[in-house]
C-alpha cells in the first residue's frame, strides 16, 4: 500500500523543504513516524524544524482538511480517500518501505502446535499478499464491500498495493536497530534498546522452500 505525505488541495506547499517550522500530522511511533525523518534529511530538514501533531487516521484527515496541519503521514486507504474525497496531494514519499513486524511470546514460539499454526499463518499471509498483487481490481471491489468505502478510493489503493516478506538477517536487524535508536533521540521509548534479542528466524528455511516449490 502506498504511504505518503499529504498536503491539503489548496495548500501552497510544494516541496518538503516549505514545511520548515509547519505542522505535520503523523501517527506516533509507527513506520511512518520514523519514514518521516528520512524524508526530512533528505531535504536538509531535522525533526527540530518541524512541529509534530500526534494523531490517528480520522483525526489527521480532520487536521488537514480543516488546515490545523501543513501536511499529513498516512497510509492507504487513508490516504487514496484524502486524495479521492478531498483532493488531497501527495508532497513526498518514503524512500524505503516502511517494516511491519509481527510478534509473539517465547510461550507462544515454545508451544509445538502453536509455533506450527504459526508457521501456516506465514505461508498464508505470503500467499495472500501475492494474490492481491496479481488481482488489484478483484481486490479493489472486496475491500470497497468490507470497508465500505467508494469503488473509486478502493482502485486507487488497490493499483498500489506494494510490501513483500523479507528475510530475517543482518540487515533486518541494523533497519530496525536505527528505528529503535530514533525512537528513542525522539523520546518515543524511554531507554536506548538492543533489538537483537526480539528476532527469530526459525521460520524463514521453511518459507524459502516452500516458496521455490510454488516456482
Amino acid at each position: 500500500m502506498l504511504r505518503s505525505y499529504l498536503v491539503a488541495k489548496d495548500s501552497p506547499i510544494t516541496t518538503v523543504e516549505q514545511l520548515k517550522g509547519k505542522k505535520i500530522a503523523v501517527y506516533r511511533g509507527s513506520g511512518f513516524h520514523n519514514s518521516l525523518l528520512s524524508i526530512l534529511q533528505d531535504h536538509g530538514l531535522s525533526a527540530d524544524d518541524v512541529q509534530l501533531s500526534y494523531l490517528a487516521p480520522a483525526e489527521g484527515l480532520a487536521a488537514l482538511t480543516q488546515g490545523r496541519v501543513a501536511a499529513w503521514g498516512i497510509w492507504d486507504p487513508n490516504a487514496a480517500i484524502a486524495e479521492k474525497t478531498f483532493g488531497a496531494r501527495i508532497l513526498a514519499t518514503p524512500r524505503t518501505f516502511s517494516l511491519g513486524l509481527q510478534f509473539a511470546s517465547q510461550k507462544t514460539l515454545a508451544d509445538k502446535g502453536k509455533s506450527q499454526a504459526l508457521q501456516d499463518f506465514l505461508l498464508r499471509s505470503y500467499r495472500a499478499i501475492a494474490w492481491l498483487r496479481a488481482h488489484p481490481q478483484r481486490w479493489a471491489e472486496l475491500q470497497a464491500k468490507e470497508a465500505n468505502i467508494s469503488p473509486d478510493v478502493a482502485r486507487l489503493a488497490a493499483s498500489r498495493v506494494g510490501g513483500q516478506f523479507v528475510p530475517i538477517d543482518a540487515g533486518l536487524d541494523k533497519a530496525v536497530q536505527t528505528i529503535a535508536d530514533n525512537f528513542y533521540r525522539l523520546g518515543i521509548i524511554d531507554h536506548a534498546t538492543d533489538v537483537s534479542p526480539v528476532f527469530d528466524a526459525r521460520y524463514t528455511a521453511f518459507l524459502q522452500q516452500r516458496l521455490q516449490e510454488k516456482k
